[in-house]
């Protein structure tokens, strides 16, 4: 496990210094996506949440580390952190546990992604595929949409194979 010790920028600050010098997401957080192109504003960022999102063509977003992974594409989220750390000279330190750390499985959690992979295997068209990725581009993703989405569809294939 690893602990970053110093201080790394917010979103704002990186993406001044090293996107746009002209853009203050803090005064306009929604900007034209600087990782494709277009001409209408598709990046949006919140500061609440303290995270970005592209609405466009990247359909991606994240924290800080995935902004500067995307920015410099970087192929894997601890590398854009160790990468990010070198830039801002931030230390990363390795911490030592003493026990594993082990995430207990919850039954709503194995629910929730069993839900999901049911939507996975039954987006089988372009159609429910445009659905399912309109439902997921939504922070945050709320399941019990993904759900209404599956039951919608398992509704539809056994009135097709009746």
């Amino acid at each position: 496990m690893q602990r970053i010790m110093g201080k790394l920028p917010t979103i704002p600050e990186y993406y001044k210094e090293f996107i746009d010098s002209s853009v203050d997401l803090d005064q306009t957080p929604k900007q034209c996506c600087p990782f494709h192109k277009e001409d209408t504003p598709s990046f949006s960022y919140s500061r609440d949440k303290g995270v970005w999102r592209c609405f466009g063509g990247c359909h991606c977003g994240g924290d800080l580390i995935e902004l500067h992974r995307k920015n410099y594409k970087l192929c894997t989220r601890k590398e854009a952190e160790k990468s990010l750390c070198e830039l801002y000279g931030v230390l990363m330190r390795k911490t030592k546990t003493a026990e594993i750390d082990r995430e207990l499985v919850r039954d709503n959690v194995v629910e929730d992604n069993v839900v999901r992979l049911k939507a996975l295997l039954l987006a089988n068209c372009i159609e429910r595929w445009l659905e399912l990725d309109y439902v997921m581009s939504k922070y945050p993703v709320e399941i019990l949409d993904i759900k209404d989405l599956v039951s919608k569809w398992e509704g539809g294939r056994t009135q097709q194979s009746v």
